[in-house]
Order: C-alpha cells, then sequence, then structure tokens
C-alpha cells in the first residue's frame, strides 16, 4: 500500500474513529494505557 493509499484510508477513518493516528515508524511515542491487566503469573510447583 502506498503512502496515499494510507492516507486516504485514514481520512475516511477519522470521522468514525476519531482516536486514528499516524506516525513515524520507530519514533518515540508517548503511550496512555487504557487497561493494565489482566496479568499472568507463572506458577511453578514442585
Amino acid at each position: 500500500m502506498d503512502l496515499i493509499s494510507v492516507t486516504q484510508r485514514v481520512s475516511q477513518a477519522r470521522p468514525a474513529h476519531p482516536g486514528v493516528a499516524t506516525g513515524e515508524f520507530g519514533a518515540d511515542m508517548k503511550v496512555r494505557l487504557v487497561n493494565e491487566g489482566p496479568v499472568t503469573i507463572p506458577l511453578t510447583v514442585p
């Protein structure tokens, strides 16, 4: 998919999904965790 196609699809998605965002691959990003669980804790039983 070329950049123009991606840009068009993002533009089409934004009205229905305001959280759609674009960025640079491999860049440092700020993220916000909405759901921090569940947590899996492996247990070793002798």
